[in-house]
This record gives C-alpha cells, sequence and structure tokens, in this order.
C-alpha cells in the first residue's frame, strides 16, 4: 500500500501560489490543493 500526503493552500495571487507548490515539492508532498472560487 502506498501513503500519499498533499498539502492544501488558500487561494492567494498565483505568484504566492506557485511559490508555495515549489515549496511542496521540495519538501517532499505529493499534490498541492487549493479551492477554486
Amino acid at each position: 500500500m502506498v501513503v500519499r500526503f498533499g498539502v492544501e493552500g488558500p487561494n492567494y495571487p498565483w505568484e504566492v501560489i506557485g511559490e508555495a507548490t515549489v515549496l511542496a515539492e521540495k519538501l517532499g508532498f505529493d499534490s498541492y490543493w487549493m479551492p477554486d472560487h
């Protein structure tokens, strides 16, 4: 069985989201989730 972990972030401007997703990937998270509205 494989367990994967993601991180959920708030709906910030795209520049902040880009930095957060790169950081999440460097920290080993498998996905980045955010609200669509």
